[in-house]
């Protein structure tokens, strides 16, 4: 009798490991499944960002080279304005060295004519008297 229990428990026990295996692997089967449908959703979204990247490259070369070609020219721009800045340097060197020269030729001009004041005047007024005198005489002259 005692064995006829032993089996019975041992048969009962192997009955409840197997049912509890049964819901384990259905639990897993599950799990699997949503790990393959997020997967393949995975795997779709890598392959339409792997077309648009493949679509993106050559405008994306496209623009790159626009762009390496206005910076060749803004560069030859740049190295221009450098060359005629440079040049018109010269020109105005020029025209500040004739500045400071009428500067020093007004001044000295200005020396002179307050050194000379007194004889200048003189002959200013000389210059008068003699403008006076030849009107008179063409008014004599003429009448």
């Amino acid at each position: 009798m005692i064995y006829q229990i032993c089996a019975g428990v041992a048969t009962f026990s192997f009955l409840l490991l197997v049912i509890y295996i049964i819901r384990t692997l259905i639990t897993m089967n599950r799990t699997l499944r949503s790990a393959s449908s997020s997967l393949e959703e995975a795997t779709s979204s890598l392959q339409t960002i792997q077309k648009t990247i493949q679509d993106l490259q050559p405008q994306v070369q496209a623009v790159l080279t626009e762009t390496e070609k206005a910076l060749h020219g803004a560069n030859e721009l740049v190295a221009d304005v450098q060359h005629k800045a440079a040049q018109t340097q010269e020109v105005f060197d020029n025209i500040q060295n004739l500045g400071k020269s009428i500067d020093r030729v007004s001044h000295t001009i200005v020396e002179s004519v307050q050194s000379h004041r007194g004889t200048i005047g003189n002959a200013v007024s000389y210059m008068g008297l003699g403008l006076e005198l030849v009107r008179k005489w063409k008014n004599r002259n003429q009448s």
